[in-house]
């Protein structure tokens, strides 16, 4: 599956939606980027967003629970290392299933329920789910 993922076709303009965890968001300066999972194909991605106003940051700042993105932007595959000895963001997301990364040119985000994410789970999430939450209990 990872491999079917890596050989997906990159995009000038494509139509994003998918669902964002809070802990997966990052706002440094005027740049937002965290991880995505498409609602369309499961997959996870990397996406940035460059924010138009200090309002739109604050919001982004602000963001406490699960979200919905819907949006627009570029998709294309995480390069490897260029150099000899440079970190390699390419191997290393890929131990995450992660193989893209999309920029986003505008997006729309929507507080959604973590209810409303468990009623869209792939079957390993729940599994993974599940065995947390069994270690947590025996801990």
């Amino acid at each position: 599956m990872l491999s079917q993922q890596a050989n997906k076709e990159t995009s000038a303009m494509t139509h994003v939606s998918g669902r964002i965890l809070p802990d997966d968001i990052t706002v440094n300066g005027a740049t937002v980027r965290g991880q995505c999972q498409l609602d369309d194909s499961g997959e996870t991605v990397i996406f940035f967003y460059q924010v138009k106003s200090e309002q739109a940051k604050q919001r982004w700042l602000t963001i406490r629970q699960p979200v919905h993105l819907t949006g627009q932007g570029s998709m294309k595959r995480l390069l490897p290392a260029t150099n000899f000895n440079q970190f390699d963001a390419q191997d290393f997301y890929a131990t995450q299933h992660i193989t893209h990364q999309i920029t986003l040119s505008q997006c729309t985000v929507t507080p959604v329920s973590y209810t409303h994410l468990r009623a869209h789970e792939t079957d390993s999430y729940l599994v993974c789910r599940l065995l947390l939450e069994k270690k947590k209990k025996t801990n």
